[in-house]
């Protein structure tokens, strides 16, 4: 994903907001590219000097040490998501589903090449009477049908 031309879903999705909010910062100043897309660390700089001057209040301000400490802490984890959703879309984090998926079909691979090799190799083995030769045939054939999942 280009980071530097995001729609506004994507754009919301980095920042851990709703597509409204993203709107909302446009029209209050926030940059965006000539074709409308959003440049993710121009918006970055952009929104962290809003924070910073204070021109925009994100929550209310707590009133009891209690939703202070909550406040803080709702905080901290919106920026721990907004942190993942970053990585996702810089794709240097991914989905445990796909991770597993992918391990399943790699696996499915395997057990379906190594299989394959008694229905290829019965007839000439069965022919050899020479123990070393049969040893050597198996080994070629399956380090054959290894490389090629390798690959």
């Amino acid at each position: 994903m280009n980071l530097l031309k995001l729609n506004r879903k994507d754009t919301a999705t980095a920042f851990a907001v709703n597509v409204r909010t993203v709107t909302r910062w446009y029209e209050s100043g926030m940059p965006r590219n000539g074709d409308k897309s959003f440049n993710l660390p121009a918006c970055i700089s952009w929104r962290h000097d809003q924070i910073k001057e204070g021109m925009e209040d994100i929550l209310p301000e707590a009133e009891t040490e209690e939703s202070k400490k909550w406040l803080a802490e709702y905080r901290k984890q919106r920026a721990l998501i907004a942190e993942i959703e970053r990585k996702k879309l810089e794709g240097t984090v991914i989905e445990t589903a796909e991770v597993e998926r992918d391990a399943f079909n790699i696996g499915r691979a395997v057990r379906d090449s190594l299989l394959n090799i008694p229905d290829r190799i019965s007839a000439i083995l069965a022919a050899e009477t020479d123990e070393s030769k049969v040893s050597e045939f198996l080994t070629k054939e399956i380090r054959q049908a290894l490389e090629v999942l390798s690959k």
